[in-house]
């Protein structure tokens, strides 16, 4: 009998193998299905084009006629994926923690070490006040109020009001709603620009409103993969040739959170891969060398624009951060930033790298009273959009709006990302 069961037992692992070992295989990316040409490339073949497949809204950078990256726009106008297409589909971003869609997307996320509630069972960082731009921690995803392409200036605007805190047991006692905009500038054949206003908003904090924050932080969440096949070095200044020469590895000698001056550095980050960099791909984020610009304090004495970065153990971060106090709600936030994505890190990402630079605009901080003009009409979207229910999708092509686009129909709602 025993003999029996054990003739049995090699044979079923023989013919299932998943039986002798629970192994792990390797993720494979899919390629996108094939879909509308929204907005064509700046030149035939080169530049950068909008395409809507299957519910989703791609940018895809064009060079030679042939795809180069693309990027999927996620929850509330996040850039969900990010994938090289040159030879095998390799993504460039840094996998879920778990099947979230919400975390490791580029986005934006929201601190105040000023508004917090203590809860058991919560480490101490998670008492404060805590929303990011796509959604939650339990993969909750926020609305997203309006999506226009303009052909004629090459953006695309996402509209989408955030407001849960990222872990569950806050949202109870911490309320609020941070109505935002971010606008992709596609105007440039070899760059991304990425506008981001954002309105603070009135919070509560277990049932009573806080006139402002007396610190409130706004940090660009960009976080890439680190694997033998992508990424495992972060540079912030290339020679002319394009080697490194400022730059750290993740493992060896990469800091956590240095809160660098971005006046102090060269205004741009770059990931990359520390063997044959000069021959794989290599991801620039422009932030620029300017001071967040606050009428109160012309000095940034108490306001200041840093560049932060971390590491774990499947990714690398970018973290240029703009750390506030006396923020007011109904104040606007605006800041420019730029993604540079290339196949080789070498003297022509060296040079468009640092030509860049000067052209990203101060972060500013606007008053609610003191809004220019370019902000006039964005805010009163902004303030109308508090009171609006939006959609919780990540796949925004259904919504789509813009001179000479039909809306497609409407997809059901759903609050989890899936």
């Amino acid at each position: 009998m025993l003999r029996s069961f054990l003739i049995i037992a090699v044979v079923l692992l023989l013919h299932f193998p998943t039986f002798a070992k629970d192994e792990k295989k390797p993720h494979i990316e899919q390629r996108r299905v094939p879909g509308t040409v929204l907005l064509e490339a700046n030149q035939p073949g080169h530049g950068w084009e909008v395409i809507a497949s299957g519910g989703d809204l791609w940018l895809v950078s064009l060079e030679g006629n042939a795809p180069q990256f693309e990027m999927r726009l996620g929850a509330a106008g996040t850039i969900a994926g990010f994938r090289e297409l040159s030879g095998d589909i390799k993504p460039m971003l840094a996998p879920a923690y778990k099947d979230e869609v919400t975390d490791r997307v580029i986005q934006w996320t929201t601190w105040s070490d000023s508004v917090t509630n203590r809860i058991a069972g919560l480490p101490q960082f998670e008492w404060r006040f805590n929303i990011s731009q796509a959604g939650t921690y339990d993969n909750d995803i926020h609305p997203t109020m309006r999506v226009t392409l303009d052909a004629e200036k090459r953006t695309l605007d996402v509209y989408a009001v955030p407001q849960e805190q990222w872990k569950p047991p806050q949202r109870t006692h911490m309320l609020a709603k941070l109505s935002c905009l971010t606008r992709y500038d596609l105007s440039d054949p070899f760059v991304l620009k990425i506008r981001r206003v954002i309105r603070v908003g009135d919070v509560i904090l277990n049932g009573k409103r806080a006139e402002k924050f007396d610190q409130f932080g706004i940090e660009s969440w960009t976080p890439f993969r680190r694997d033998d096949t992508s990424f495992d070095s972060l540079t912030l200044s290339l020679e002319e040739s394009g080697k490194s020469a400022w730059g750290y590895q993740a493992g060896k000698n990469l800091p956590k959170y240095p809160q660098l001056r971005v006046e102090k550095t060269q205004g741009y980050a770059v990931v990359h891969a520390s063997q044959d960099a000069e021959k794989r791909a290599a991801i620039g984020l422009v932030y620029g060398t300017k001071q967040v610009q606050v009428a109160a304090d012309p000095s940034n004495q108490a306001n200041v624009y840093q560049l932060n970065m971390m590491e774990w153990n499947d990714g690398i971060a970018i973290l240029p951060g703009i750390w506030l106090h006396d923020i007011a709600a109904g104040t606007l936030v605006d800041q420019t930033l730029a993604v540079v994505p290339r196949h080789n890190l070498d003297k022509d990402i060296a040079r468009l790298l640092k030509a860049i630079v000067p052209n990203i605009p101060a972060p500013a901080v606007y008053p609610a009273a003191a809004l220019p003009a370019d902000l006039q009409d964005i805010a009163a979207e902004l303030n109308a959009n508090l009171a609006a229910q939006g959609e919780r999708t990540e796949h925004l092509a259904p919504f789509l709006t813009g001179e000479g686009i039909v809306r497609p129909q409407a997809i059901p709602k759903t609050r989890k990302g899936k």
